[in-house]
Protein backbone atom coordinates (compact mmCIF):
# COMPACT_ATOMS: atom_id res chain seq x y z
CA UNK A 1 0.00 0.00 0.00
CA UNK A 2 2.14 3.11 -1.19
CA UNK A 3 1.71 5.74 1.76
CA UNK A 4 3.33 8.80 -0.04
CA UNK A 5 3.68 7.67 -3.92
CA UNK A 6 0.85 9.97 -4.88
CA UNK A 7 2.65 13.12 -3.22
CA UNK A 8 5.71 12.74 -5.11
CA UNK A 9 6.30 15.23 -7.99
CA UNK A 10 8.13 13.46 -11.03
CA UNK A 11 11.68 14.04 -10.89
CA UNK A 12 13.92 13.19 -14.10
CA UNK A 13 14.69 10.22 -11.89
CA UNK A 14 11.55 8.75 -12.38
CA UNK A 15 11.99 9.78 -16.24
CA UNK A 16 15.46 8.00 -16.39
CA UNK A 17 14.34 4.85 -14.59
CA UNK A 18 10.95 4.56 -17.58
CA UNK A 19 14.00 4.95 -20.33
CA UNK A 20 15.73 1.94 -18.41
CA UNK A 21 12.97 -0.27 -17.71
CA UNK A 22 11.39 0.37 -21.21
CA UNK A 23 13.23 -2.29 -23.52
CA UNK A 24 12.32 -4.93 -20.38
CA UNK A 25 9.07 -3.89 -19.27
CA UNK A 26 7.34 -6.86 -21.13
CA UNK A 27 9.17 -9.80 -19.75
CA UNK A 28 9.16 -8.17 -16.16
CA UNK A 29 5.11 -8.14 -16.59
CA UNK A 30 5.30 -11.35 -17.05
CA UNK A 31 2.56 -13.42 -14.94
CA UNK A 32 4.45 -16.52 -13.95
CA UNK A 33 1.95 -18.33 -11.42
CA UNK A 34 -0.62 -17.18 -8.88
CA UNK A 35 -0.11 -16.87 -5.31
CA UNK A 36 -2.27 -19.73 -3.13
CA UNK A 37 -0.80 -17.71 0.15
CA UNK A 38 0.95 -14.74 1.32
CA UNK A 39 4.31 -14.51 0.08
CA UNK A 40 7.17 -12.74 1.36
CA UNK A 41 10.77 -12.60 2.76
CA UNK A 42 11.70 -10.86 6.39
CA UNK A 43 12.25 -12.75 9.27
CA UNK A 44 15.64 -14.31 10.27
CA UNK A 45 14.15 -17.80 9.25
CA UNK A 46 11.73 -19.11 6.20
CA UNK A 47 9.96 -16.86 5.16
CA UNK A 48 7.10 -18.23 2.27
CA UNK A 49 9.10 -16.50 -0.69
CA UNK A 50 12.14 -18.21 0.59
CA UNK A 51 10.53 -21.89 0.83
CA UNK A 52 9.13 -21.21 -3.02
CA UNK A 53 12.86 -20.19 -4.14
CA UNK A 54 14.39 -23.16 -1.48
CA UNK A 55 12.13 -26.13 -3.12
CA UNK A 56 12.49 -24.38 -6.91
CA UNK A 57 16.71 -25.23 -5.77
CA UNK A 58 15.72 -28.52 -4.35
CA UNK A 59 13.69 -29.61 -7.63
CA UNK A 60 16.00 -27.97 -10.13
CA UNK A 61 19.73 -29.04 -8.74
CA UNK A 62 18.06 -32.62 -7.66
CA UNK A 63 18.95 -31.76 -4.08
CA UNK A 64 18.27 -33.46 -0.68
CA UNK A 65 18.52 -29.77 0.91
CA UNK A 66 19.01 -26.49 -0.32
CA UNK A 67 20.42 -23.52 2.30
CA UNK A 68 20.02 -20.16 1.29
CA UNK A 69 20.63 -16.67 2.81
CA UNK A 70 17.34 -15.31 4.40
CA UNK A 71 17.06 -11.74 2.37
CA UNK A 72 14.53 -8.85 3.94
CA UNK A 73 13.67 -7.53 0.59
CA UNK A 74 11.45 -7.90 -1.69
CA UNK A 75 8.13 -7.56 -2.79
CA UNK A 76 5.57 -9.16 -0.43
CA UNK A 77 2.60 -10.96 -2.62
CA UNK A 78 -1.22 -11.38 -1.60
CA UNK A 79 -2.82 -14.62 -1.76
CA UNK A 80 -4.32 -14.63 -5.80
CA UNK A 81 -2.03 -11.74 -6.60
CA UNK A 82 0.05 -12.86 -9.99
CA UNK A 83 3.45 -13.60 -9.40
CA UNK A 84 5.70 -11.94 -11.89
CA UNK A 85 9.54 -12.37 -13.42
CA UNK A 86 9.92 -8.86 -11.61
CA UNK A 87 8.43 -10.31 -8.41
CA UNK A 88 11.42 -13.27 -9.13
CA UNK A 89 14.08 -10.86 -9.72
CA UNK A 90 13.58 -8.77 -6.62
CA UNK A 91 13.82 -11.81 -4.64
CA UNK A 92 16.72 -12.76 -5.71
CA UNK A 93 19.11 -9.57 -6.65
CA UNK A 94 21.91 -10.59 -4.90
CA UNK A 95 25.63 -9.79 -6.04
CA UNK A 96 26.47 -13.25 -5.52
CA UNK A 97 23.85 -15.36 -7.67
CA UNK A 98 25.74 -18.68 -7.58
CA UNK A 99 23.64 -21.75 -6.95
CA UNK A 100 26.39 -25.04 -6.23
CA UNK A 101 25.41 -28.51 -5.04
CA UNK A 102 27.69 -29.58 -2.76
CA UNK A 103 28.05 -32.90 -1.05
CA UNK A 104 28.06 -32.24 2.63
CA UNK A 105 27.97 -34.91 5.69
CA UNK A 106 25.31 -34.44 8.68
CA UNK A 107 28.35 -32.83 10.52
CA UNK A 108 29.07 -30.52 8.27
CA UNK A 109 25.70 -29.38 8.26
CA UNK A 110 24.92 -29.17 11.62
CA UNK A 111 28.40 -27.47 11.93
CA UNK A 112 27.45 -24.24 9.25
CA UNK A 113 23.58 -24.11 11.00
CA UNK A 114 25.46 -23.86 14.25
CA UNK A 115 27.65 -21.17 12.70
CA UNK A 116 24.51 -19.31 11.30
CA UNK A 117 22.89 -19.70 15.04
CA UNK A 118 25.92 -18.58 16.58
CA UNK A 119 25.89 -15.35 13.97
CA UNK A 120 22.30 -15.20 15.09
CA UNK A 121 22.31 -15.67 18.67
CA UNK A 122 25.84 -14.14 20.21
CA UNK A 123 25.36 -12.74 23.55
CA UNK A 124 28.44 -10.67 22.45
CA UNK A 125 27.28 -7.95 20.30
CA UNK A 126 30.87 -8.18 18.02
CA UNK A 127 30.04 -11.58 17.18
CA UNK A 128 26.45 -11.20 16.56
CA UNK A 129 25.53 -10.14 12.88
CA UNK A 130 22.39 -10.33 11.20
CA UNK A 131 22.94 -12.92 9.60
CA UNK A 132 20.16 -14.76 8.18
CA UNK A 133 19.75 -18.13 6.85
CA UNK A 134 16.96 -20.61 5.19
CA UNK A 135 17.10 -24.23 5.31
CA UNK A 136 14.80 -26.55 3.47
CA UNK A 137 14.97 -30.40 2.97
CA UNK A 138 13.26 -32.68 0.25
Amino acid sequence: MPVFANLLRPTRYGRADRQTRAPFESKLVEKLAVSEGLLYRRGNFNGSFDQVILDALIAEKDAEIAFSPGFRWGTTILPGESITMENVLDQTAVTYPYVTLTPMSGAQIKQVLEDVCDNLFNADPYYSRAATWCASAA
